[in-house]
């Protein structure tokens, strides 16, 4: 009779424990942060795109993440978790477009990014030149020049100066000793 108690409890147990695993990681994999783009470059005579950014994967997966242009798909042609390459459209045109990348191994980890692609024009005119900015903080001191070659002489330089004022009159000296 015992051993049907304790059947039941070790049932229990184990699904307790595997509810536990189950819920611990699906917490753990959900705590992976949403992909995100910081530059887009676009190339219209290779019609491709390379995006940067981050978590373009998700966990240590191999599977290529998904890329949308105006919800189309894009051929991704290489990646890592921080760099997607893909292929453009051959019809793609000027204009603005909703990116979006789907972090592969993840069906709810995307990020939206605003496109604008265009031409490039002709170099505008120069700018007018900017105020000065403040001084800089003071260098350290460079090392000792060589030394200069030595100056020309002085004016005349052979004849004595002329003669100076005449001193004060000295103190008078002490007594001496008496003579024979």
């Amino acid at each position: 009779m015992e051993s049907g108690i304790r059947r039941p409890r070790r049932f229990a147990a184990t699904v307790l424990l595997l509810s536990i695993f189950v819920f611990c990681f699906s917490a753990v994999a959900s705590a992976q942060p949403a992909p995100s783009i910081t530059i887009v470059d676009v190339d219209l005579s290779s019609n491709s795109i390379i995006i940067y950014g981050t978590n373009f994967i998700k966990g240590s997966g191999t599977g290529l993440p998904g890329v949308f242009l105006a919800d189309v798909p894009l051929v991704v042609t290489s990646h890592t978790n921080i760099q997607i390459n893909a292929l453009l459209p051959a019809e793609i045109t000027v204009g603005s477009y909703l990116l979006e990348v789907l972090a592969a191994n993840s069906s709810n980890k995307h990020v939206f990014f605003d496109l604008t692609i265009a031409e490039t024009g002709p170099a505008g005119p120069q700018g007018p030149q900017g105020v000065a900015g403040p001084a800089g903080p003071q260098g350290v001191a460079g090392p000792a020049g060589p030394q200069g070659v030595a100056g020309p002489a002085g004016a005349d330089s052979t004849l004595p100066g002329p003669t100076g004022p005449q001193g004060p009159t000295g103190d008078t000296g002490a007594t001496g000793a008496q003579g024979p």
